[in-house]
């Protein structure tokens, strides 16, 4: 658990309360246990400070890792022989422009005149709680403890002296009321650790306008609360580093002891200068997966969807939050299976379900699942990520109802969730060189000449929600023959 000894002291201040006013040996003792914390943090503190004078290398940054660089068709590919295709509605939103990678904190060297870092008074109080950092944080409106001394500290340059200098000056500053609230506020919004870790530095943006400084902060509350955070800089430009529990795609890295360390901020990747060990109690790796639903206030937008079902333009309006898709838009890309075995935001999830399924609650699985591709597959304009993003991004299926189209991976997510919710019916993901479709376990044998995969021991049928018109067990003709990774969908 982090912050162990953060949790320890707490535990002992709750205690504390249980005891009759007065109870003086009890009161000496919980000095003396609060005491020797401080002095065990000081000490610890200390000694990273000085590390960070003179332990620091330059690593040059590696390239972004990429997933499949085979090129996907500009149109979407169609069975021969078709009618002329179903007209899309647009979605409600406005097309997002080509996504920019944000650069990392810029910060111009500071002339040497300026003073150093000012170390607080070790003598630290509570916080006035009645001074509240306000943050709006995806909808929810959030309050937090503004601890003293806040803009007594900033980071005259950049160099190893003076971010020594900045750790001790915060390693000063009593930030625990914070942290507690920062962990409170992970715990009653369900926020993954990507949330948190936007939460702190949108925390620390709102009061320190610094940007070097800022970065600092967050850096060492990141530490603080847990995570390995590294501090990386050269010259001009200065990043957080942080290492994932699962590959990511699309981010500049550096390995360090043989480990990647990506750039938050999704910066260049230019190289620098970075302290080679870290935090004592700062271990914990970033968690990407979508296994956790971030609470928001519940807002609603709508897409409207045209498309064909049992031969008839059918209509619908799906709904999703526009906070949910907010988050969603600067996390960083995973492994496909990922965004398979992804929870679904209630809002989106709610709307599909209710019209979906009454409608093919009397179906047999085979028809329901081919209800089901003609929906995706008609209801949703196509462009490449490239086209649309500028980037390879994957849309969660709460995502495909805002943005203007959506490409291969994004239908195929969306129509395993489909599948998975409404019919429970296994499924599994399938990587072609440029493509990704997915395969579906359907009671009793395939149709003769269906195309299919073996996994786990099951037959899966073929199901491709970006071939139009193409049924449950057809394949594109360039893929046939074609033996596609399997990806677990679970």
């Amino acid at each position: 658990m982090r912050l162990v000894t953060l949790c320890l002291l707490a535990q002992v201040i709750c205690v504390s309360g249980s005891f009759a006013q007065g109870d003086t040996d009890f009161d000496r003792w919980k000095q003396q246990q609060r005491g020797e914390f401080q002095q065990f943090a000081s000490a610890r503190d200390r000694e990273f400070a000085e590390y960070l004078r003179t332990h620091w290398q330059e690593f040059e940054a590696h390239k972004a890792l990429v997933r499949d660089d085979t090129p996907k068709p500009k149109e979407q590919p169609r069975v021969p022989g078709l009618g002329a295709p179903v007209p899309k509605s647009n979605p409600v939103s406005p097309q997002p422009e080509p996504h920019k990678p944000q650069s990392g904190p810029q910060s111009k060297p500071v002339s040497p005149q300026k003073s150093p870092v000012p170390l607080p008074d070790p003598v630290q109080t509570e916080p006035e709680l009645n001074q509240l950092l306000s943050v709006d944080f995806y909808g929810n409106a959030l309050q937090f403890p503004r601890p003293q001394n806040l803009h007594s500290i900033q980071l005259a340059e950049l160099a190893p002296a003076q971010f020594a200098e900045t750790w001790l000056a915060l390693a000063g500053t009593d930030f625990q009321a914070l942290l507690k609230a920062l962990q409170a506020k992970q715990s009653e919004l369900q926020l993954p650790d990507w949330a948190l870790l936007q939460l702190v530095r949108k925390v620390i943006k709102a009061e320190i306008q610094h940007s070097a400084t800022a970065t600092a902060y967050s850096w060492y509350l990141l530490n603080q609360l847990g995570f390995d955070v590294r501090l990386g800089y050269s010259k001009t430009d200065m990043a957080l580093l942080m290492p994932a529990d699962v590959p990511v795609y699309g981010r500049p890295f550096f390995t360090i002891h043989g480990e990647r360390y990506y750039r938050v901020d999704g910066g260049p990747a230019n190289s620098l200068r970075i302290h080679t060990a870290g935090f004592p109690s700062g271990n914990g790796q970033l968690r990407l997966g979508f296994d956790k639903l971030m609470h928001t206030p519940g807002e609603k937008k709508s897409r409207q969807l045209r498309f064909i079902d049992g031969g008839r333009i059918a209509n619908t309006s799906i709904s999703y939050d526009p906070h949910w898709v907010a988050f969603l838009q600067d996390h960083p890309a995973i492994d496909l299976e990922h965004y398979f075995r992804a929870l679904v935001f209630g809002t989106t999830a709610k709307s599909l379900d209710d019209f979906w399924r009454s409608r093919i609650q009397q179906d047999t699985p085979e028809l329901a699942v081919n209800r089901l591709l003609q929906f995706v597959q008609n209801g949703f304009k196509y462009q490449t990520d490239d086209e649309q993003f500028g980037r390879e991004r994957y849309l969660l299926p709460s995502e495909s109802f805002h943005y203007a189209a959506i490409d291969c991976e994004d239908r195929s997510f969306l129509l395993a969730w489909l599948i998975k919710d409404l019919l429970n019916l296994p499924v599994v993901g399938l990587h072609y060189p440029g493509h990704v479709a997915l395969a579906v376990a359907l009671p009793g044998e395939p149709e003769e000449g269906a195309a299919v995969v073996e996994h786990g021991g099951k037959i899966y049928t073929v199901a491709d929600p970006t071939y139009i018109g193409a049924k449950i067990g057809q394949v594109m003709p360039k893929f046939q023959g074609v033996k596609p990774e399997l990806l677990a969908a679970q």
